[in-house]
């Protein structure tokens, strides 16, 4: 596992209960509420939940779809946005 980095938003008042583990840039699509789809980095994921780098905001409280290549789709919700950043909470089961 690599040291958190102080600069990185998701550690802020960090409440996770899970380990984060930091990846190395996964893409996966992410599809809005409104079925638009973008490209997303996969930053850190933890057994509930991620940080995503985008390409465009999305907005806090959305419910998204994430479609990586490396596990099944899973749903989340946006906890956090910082920008092109969102922490997500997945909505059904913990990763695996």
């Amino acid at each position: 596992m690599t040291p958190e980095l102080k600069d990185d938003p998701a550690t802020a008042e960090d409440r996770r209960v899970g380990v984060r583990v930091r990846t190395v840039f996964q893409t996966a699509r992410v599809v809005t509420e409104d079925q638009s789809q973008y490209l997303g980095l996969l930053r850190n994921i933890s057994p509930c939940g991620m940080m995503i780098e985008t390409f465009v905001p999305i907005r806090t409280g959305a419910q998204i779809l994430i479609e990586p290549k490396m596990f099944d789709p899973v749903r989340a919700t946006v906890r956090w946005s910082d920008g092109r950043r969102v922490g997500v909470e997945l909505l059904n089961r913990p990763l695996t």
